[in-house]
């Protein structure tokens, strides 16, 4: 008996060439169950990447073995609350397991890795204080600029115009001050154009007006009629009502220029002009004392117009550079006196050689420093022959 070499199909063989749709269909569902989805939202959204990462850092804020690990933890979770990168976010969620994986081990009692911990701790806290100065540093230094760049009211107006009533002049004007001003001049050029414009067509729509008319008289003459289909009222209706509404603006505009100035405006700029004088004299007072003001080391690094400076020798380009020191007494007040510079004081000078009532104390404290400076220099040689 001859066997035959091949066996029978099977009948999932069978099924396959008689419906092979069907089979590929099967195949299909089986192989889909493999592949992997993406979800429709992000995945700091699903739920199965928020909990683990809460848990993680609720762990890692537990074995947290001082306060200033757990400070640095709690920035470097902030700082990648914003990460969008899965790679990115796989990259620090296994740092953080890492982490986890050593405090629980010091926690455990890891004597290496508690001292390794402990100085880590202890570079951050210096870190932090480094960092705490230079935010004090630069608070300080934003609040002097602020200081300095505030509007200091002059003691004058500003004066009225088109686009503002009177207002204090300041020295720094306030931006919201500009803008204001800057926002009602670009306003106003508009609708000058506007208005330009509205013009414009009114003087069309007359002459296209006149126009009818004319050929209306001129159909009389030949026995024709004519009638004009342009009704002139109905177009001219919407152009005088926003004419009207701009000559409104422009009055307000006028308003602004002729505003009187008040009572309160007035108080206020007297009140700066005497405060802004209050403030020069003791500037003055000050730089008699020897206080080296702003104003002064200006002065001091000023030199003569260049046509002078050219044809001045040095002692005269001296002379003028200690003429401008505030002093008036010593070589100043006498310099100050021979090129006849009018002096506050001009007896200042008399106070150089004391009060008359104690000029006979001070000749005697005269005498005695002499006395010791004679005999300091008669010990000091005799020790240097000796």
């Amino acid at each position: 008996m001859i066997r035959d070499p091949l066996p029978p199909p099977s009948v999932t063989a069978m099924q396959s060439v008689v419906e092979p749709s069907a089979f590929r269909a099967k195949i299909a569902g089986l192989i889909s169950l493999l592949r992997s989805t993406r979800p429709r939202r992000p995945f700091w959204m699903l739920h199965s990447h928020r909990a683990p990462t809460l848990r993680l850092y609720r762990d890692l804020l537990r074995y947290s073995p001082n306060p200033d690990i757990r400070f640095r933890i709690r920035m470097i979770f902030q700082k990648n609350k914003s990460l969008t990168s899965p790679a990115a976010t796989k990259l620090e969620l296994q740092k953080g397991y890492r982490w986890l994986d050593v405090f629980r081990r010091a926690h455990q009692g890891d004597i290496k890795l508690q001292r390794i911990l402990e100085r880590y701790g202890s570079m951050i806290a210096a870190k932090r204080e480094n960092e705490k100065w230079k935010q004090l540093i630069k608070n300080q230094l934003m609040e002097e600029n602020v200081m300095r760049h505030r509007p200091i009211l002059t003691g004058t107006f500003h004066r009225a115009s088109y686009y503002n009533k009177p207002l204090p002049r300041m020295k720094v004007q306030p931006l919201h001050v500009s803008g204001m001003i800057h926002k009602r001049m670009r306003a106003r050029q508009r609708r000058r154009e506007r208005q330009w414009t509205l013009t414009s067509w009114t003087k069309d729509i007359e002459a296209e007006d006149v126009f009818e008319r004319t050929l209306e008289r001129n159909a009389a003459k030949f026995g024709q009629t004519f009638e004009g289909a342009f009704q002139h009222v109905d177009w001219l209706k919407n152009i005088f009502a926003e004419r009207e509404r701009l000559h409104e603006t422009f009055q307000r505009d006028n308003a602004r220029l002729h505003a009187p100035y008040t009572d309160e405006l007035i108080q206020i700029v007297e009140a700066a002009r005497r405060e802004k004088h209050r403030n020069l004299t003791n500037e003055k007072i000050r730089e008699r004392r020897g206080e080296m003001t702003r104003k002064w080391l200006k002065r001091r690094r000023s030199r003569p117009p260049s046509l002078m400076r050219y044809r001045m020798t040095e002692k005269e380009k001296m002379t003028w550079w200690v003429s401008k020191c505030v002093s008036e007494v010593g070589y100043i007040g006498m310099l100050k006196r021979k090129l006849g510079i009018k002096l506050k004081n001009p007896d200042a000078w008399k106070r150089e050689h004391g009060l008359p009532h104690l000029k006979e104390k001070v000749d005697r404290d005269l005498a005695v420093v002499k006395m010791g400076n004679r005999r300091r220099v008669k010990l000091g040689s005799e020790t240097s022959e000796a």
